[in-house]
């Protein structure tokens, strides 16, 4: 009868026989060796079962590796392409923005994708709104408040007092001709910026030249010196008004209308209506664009821009642009007669006078 037994089971069946030195058939060894051969499967068994568990592992970890690559919205971790992450709180570094702020002018910061691409990006204003801030190319005070005024654009703007600059008033022409009316003129030309204030004196103050109404010679001594002194001659358009072209068509041709503004030499009166068709001369605007600038009657009830503004509401002794619009057509009143003047000069002194 013959045995078969694998090669580890055999060595170890020799390896008894060999120890025991026994030449006959021992049924004890046969079960021996039988025990040795099922060892020997389990231990190959167990071996192969650990490298397929090694294995197994290995491949768990590459997945998790490859997990741990890819980038997923909302895990709390910016990672991948994310700028940010949405499960990060606000405040605390790489959370989503959901707002911007900052900038100046008309840059400024706006919100710009979603999710983990959320992010703040710079822009440029271009809408011309009031009160952002921000001047776009191309607009000016009049259509966007938040523009500065620039002298040579032809537009009176915010604290100009002419535009363009060849109409500014010049210094040599601030002057005046009453004794109790002090000419200051500041600004410049070239900002556009020049005017011409009058300021009537009214305090009773020796030495000055001036005897305010309601002085006397007890408390101003100028007022001494002015009872003594001749009454002026009577007006002549010729020879008080006629010092340039525009000055000599309004004697040739409006010579009524300017004799009413000026005539009144010894008055207030004449000074303050000299004031509204001077200033109409420099700076070559007409009645309506001289209190109001290029605004419409109605835009202007709520603020005046032209040129003129200063000397209008001397005249009319308000600053209410009502009382304005009241005096400006009735030559009963100061402001009326400078008006009448600048009206006639439109219609019949337009090239002397430039307009």
């Amino acid at each position: 009868m013959r045995f078969m037994l694998g090669r580890s089971a055999a060595a170890s069946v020799v390896a008894v026989l060999s120890l025991s030195s026994c030449q006959v058939y021992d049924p004890e060894l046969l079960d021996q060796r039988a025990r040795l051969a099922a060892v020997h499967a389990s231990d190959a068994s167990a071996d192969a079962a650990d490298a397929t568990e090694l294995a197994d592992g290995a491949a768990l970890d590459a997945g998790f590796a490859n997990e741990e690559a890819a980038p997923i919205c909302g895990d709390g971790i910016v990672n991948g392409d994310e700028r940010c992450d949405i499960a990060i709180a606000r405040g605390v570094s790489g959370a989503c923005p959901d707002g911007c702020s900052g900038g100046r002018g008309c840059s400024r910061n706006e919100l710009a994708g979603e999710g983990c691409d959320a992010r703040c990006e710079p822009s440029e204003l271009e809408r011309r709104d009031n009160g952002d801030g921000c001047c776009p190319a191309g607009a000016d005070w009049s259509n966007d408040d938040d523009c500065p005024a620039r002298c040579g654009n032809g537009v009176i703007e915010r604290n100009e007092r002419c535009d363009p600059p060849g109409t500014c008033k010049k210094q040599a022409a601030c002057v005046s001709n009453d004794a109790c009316d002090r000419a200051h003129y500041e600004g410049d030309p070239e900002q556009c910026s020049a005017r011409c204030e009058v300021v009537r004196i009214e305090s009773c103050v020796s030495e000055d030249g001036c005897c305010p109404t309601g002085c006397a010679p007890e408390n101003d001594a100028d007022c001494k010196r002015v009872v003594s002194e001749p009454q002026p001659m009577a007006f002549d358009c010729a020879r008080d008004h006629a010092k340039s072209p525009c000055q000599a068509c309004d004697c040739a041709r409006c010579g009524a209308q300017v004799g009413a503004c000026l005539g009144d030499t010894l008055g207030d009166n004449a000074t303050l209506c000299a004031g509204v068709i001077d200033c109409g001369e420099a700076t070559r605007c007409t009645a309506g664009t001289c209190y109001c600038g290029a605004a419409s009657a109605e835009t202007c009830t709520t603020g005046a821009r032209g040129p003129c503004v200063a000397e209008f509401h001397a005249a009319a002794m308000s600053t209410n642009t009502q009382v304005v619009f009241l005096q400006d057509g009735n030559p009963s009143y100061t402001l009326g007669r400078g008006v009448a003047v600048l009206t006639c000069r439109k219609a019949n002194c337009a090239v002397e006078c430039g307009l």
